[in-house]
């Protein structure tokens, strides 16, 4: 009989932690923990990027995106290399900064070039290429960012002057 009150009064408090846990992971009183965020990777092998969703401290849900650079470059056999960009969490409209932070930037501005003026096959492949061998050999998206730079006045120059495409020819190096 004892124990039948016991159990009894474990329901309630059971319950109650369980409520506090889903307040405290919707509240965003810890902001980028995996108790509730979102993270947004890059492999920097293809360029593919990685979204993860956290709850209470585990993973309830992953999408793995090509990108204008992964189907630029064939890399077969290359096991991912997946590296954070983003954090976010509920009540935070911002995330720490990473190492391969702008990552997702360069990838995006590439894609806005190429609305501006299209890279040929072998230019695409070639940016591509180069883009990723800057984020493994720098250790961030510092020096990627720095030829994007260089890649972004090249194009600009060629819209200008009313070109058809971007050429391999055309880029600045490395």
């Amino acid at each position: 009989m004892r124990f039948l009150r016991l159990k009894r009064h474990w329901l309630p408090l059971v319950a109650g932690m369980f409520a506090l846990a889903t307040i405290v992971s919707i509240s965003g009183i810890f902001p980028w923990s995996p108790l509730n965020c979102w993270q947004e990777e890059i492999d920097i092998h293809s360029g593919r990027v990685r979204q993860t969703r956290h709850l209470l401290y585990c993973q309830i849900a992953e999408r793995i995106d090509d990108t204008w650079l992964s189907r630029a470059i064939d890399s077969p056999g290359k096991a991912a290399d997946w590296h954070r960009v983003n954090t976010f969490s509920p009540g935070t409209h911002h995330s720490p900064h990473h190492r391969y932070h702008g990552a997702l930037n360069q990838v995006q501005t590439l894609e806005t070039l190429n609305d501006s003026i299209p890279f040929e096959r072998e230019a695409r492949q070639q940016v591509a290429t180069t883009m990723c061998d800057l984020w493994q050999s720098g250790g961030s998206s510092r020096a990627a960012g720095q030829y994007l730079g260089k890649v972004g006045e090249v194009a600009s120059k060629l819209h200008q002057a009313g070109a058809a495409s971007l050429k391999v020819s055309d880029l600045p190096a490395p």
